[in-house]
């Protein structure tokens, strides 16, 4: 598998159908990776691929210091595909600058699991490729069972475990710094004329701080679980967001990641839209 990765990866270099790839390499500790960015091909014998590389990669293709050289060559798993294809559609990316070097492991995070090389890609065919294989896992029961447990409780419950949860932010940020779909040059959390949001850890800013990071994901997020795994007090992120995903899915019928022109519900307005949120 990693031979056949690097050898497309030497390719995209060699026939400048890439001036640099985003990947992986091992970490200085076991059971870690670390992103890499490669420019000559010699130093892709250092590519790497296992079930410890998690970052979606996806959140550094847009960076300046990755678009100033060009075309992409980016090593992505399926959620990473479904960034990258809402990236596009918002206009933060040309679609025919990247080629997907596209890996999937059977489940993240485990020695044992296993990991395989699903070939080089253009953007479309790998967004073909999530449909097919992968579109059936998203938002399934399985990803839906703490959000189940939680709907079955009373509406004080459910608040009183939201004002708890978000109680122990300490406003860190890590959850924006890896989510590939927070970009904005300066975020609303930073403005302070005027103030949006409060800027110190408590009961207020906190619970307004990652209530409207979650909205500005409506229709946007594509589940990776980087702002879960990179929250430092362990907040259920992902429970949150695909709180909202859901209820894209089931007033919209949309699904963030598989379309590179229909816009998300929450950036569209039609005359037809639903209006029974209204009372």
């Amino acid at each position: 598998m990693i031979e056949n990765l690097r050898t497309d990866a030497v390719g995209l270099l060699e026939k400048g159908d890439a001036k640099i790839i985003l990947g992986f390499e091992k970490g200085s500790l076991p059971r870690t990776a670390t992103p890499a960015f490669f420019t000559k091909k010699e130093d892709l014998e250092r590519l790497h691929f296992d079930p410890f590389c998690f970052n979606n990669l996806a959140r550094f293709a847009r960076t300046p210091e990755i678009l100033k050289h060009g075309k992409i060559g980016i090593v992505a798993k399926p959620s990473d595909v479904k960034a990258l294809a809402v990236l596009v559609n918002e206009t933060q990316l040309a679609e025919a600058d990247l080629s997907v070097l596209m890996v999937n492991c059977d489940e993240m995070g485990g020695e044992a699991r296993k990991c395989e090389y699903l070939g080089l890609k253009t953007l479309g065919d790998a967004m073909k490729l999530v449909e097919e294989r992968f579109k059936a896992a998203d938002l399934s029961a399985d990803k839906l069972a703490a959000l189940a447990v939680l709907d079955g409780k009373p509406v004080a419950d459910r608040w009183r475990y939201w004002q708890e949860m978000f109680s122990r932010c300490v406003r860190c940020y890590a959850c924006r710094q890896a989510c590939p779909m927070c970009y904005c040059n300066r975020c609303i959390a930073e403005k302070n004329q005027p103030q949006w949001l409060p800027s110190s850890a408590h009961p207020l800013g906190n619970f307004m701080w990652n209530v409207v990071r979650a909205f500005h994901l409506a229709g946007r997020c594509i589940d990776c679980g980087e702002c879960e795994r990179a929250c430092p007090v362990d907040l259920p992120l992902v429970t949150l967001n695909r709180f909202i995903a859901r209820e894209i899915k089931n007033d919209f019928g949309f699904l963030a990641g598989y379309s590179l022109t229909e816009k998300p519900p929450m950036a569209t307005y039609s005359e037809k839209d639903q209006e029974n949120f209204i009372e």
